[in-house]
């Protein structure tokens, strides 16, 4: 929803609208744009009352070959999972608000497990606010803001420029019709990453994007099709949590001793709605003994 950034496993779930929004002024303030762009989403009182938010869709490359399956679930107020599957693995990555981690199992079992580190860490935890607050999520982090820019125009079309921060973390800029209010596109990574969204599945009185497509320098980079989204289904919060080490092990190969060998940082990076995977970032992997 606002899925919003965050995948070698989706790129980035923004929500968008098609409907029509009462006008804002010649002069607007940033609140006043994002006020008319929720409205196209929905009524206020069922935007708030989104409390969990699961999504199930299919990834598709640039060249329109499925790579996989993906679920997104949200979780107020900044739990995330997403379970991407593939023909040779699957990767689950997921944050309960405070730490996150990735583990990919392969085809054969092995698994491996990622422990986000700063600035990915406090990206992939404030997707979880985009997606569950509707525009809103910077102002649930201490010293986020969204600050107007002014008119501009997206591919043809006059918009309202605005920016999303989070300190530390990412910028998004994203484009509102000044016409409609709706949602146009979505601009980060230093201008790199444009994701556009397209389609609707109406939920519990909210429109979601059912397609997002995200470029890559100008390039087709991959597009997420959602056919399935609920609204408020009820999640175990211990579904975000970091494994520990006997949910690691496979229940095929069981060790007597569950072990984890802590290997040197590497460049492994997750790429997960909104956030883009940052150069500096240093994860610790941890690769689980089953035998």
């Amino acid at each position: 929803m606002t899925l919003r950034s965050k995948i070698t496993l989706v790129s980035t779930l923004l929500l968008a609208g098609f409907t029509l929004a009462a006008p804002v002024s010649a002069s607007p303030t940033a609140q006043d744009v994002i006020a008319r762009a929720r409205s196209v989403l929905g009524a206020e009182a069922d935007l708030a009352g989104v409390n969990t938010l699961q999504y199930y869709g299919d990834i598709y490359d640039g060249k329109g070959q499925k790579g996989g399956s993906v679920v997104l679930e949200f979780k107020k107020p900044a739990n995330q999972r997403s379970e991407y599957t593939t023909p040779t693995y699957v990767q689950i990555t997921a944050t309960d608000g405070l730490e996150a981690w990735s583990l990919r199992t392969d085809a054969k079992g092995k698994k491996s497990l990622v422990i986000l580190m700063p600035p990915n860490l406090e990206a992939f935890i404030n997707t979880s606010y985009e997606n569950l607050f509707f525009y809103e999520g910077p102002n649930q982090v201490r010293e986020g803001s969204v600050v107007l820019v002014g008119p501009a125009a997206f591919h043809g079309v006059n918009c309202w420029q605005v920016t999303f921060n989070y300190p530390g973390s990412i910028t998004l800029t994203r484009y509102f019709d000044q016409a409609t209010g709706e949602l146009r596109g979505t601009v980060t990574d230093n201008g790199r990453t444009e994701i556009i969204e397209s389609g609707k599945l109406v939920v519990n009185g909210i429109t979601f994007p059912n397609r997002v497509t995200s470029y890559s320098d100008g390039v087709l980079a991959h597009v997420v099709v959602f056919d399935k989204i609920v609204v408020n289904p009820p999640i175990d919060d211990q579904v975000f949590e970091v494994p520990n080490a006997t949910e690691l092990l496979s229940p095929a190969n069981p060790a007597p001793a569950p072990s984890a060998d802590i290997l040197s940082p590497d460049n492994a990076t997750i790429n997960v709605p909104p956030a883009t995977p940052q150069p500096n970032e240093q994860p610790l992997n941890f690769q689980i003994k089953t035998n």
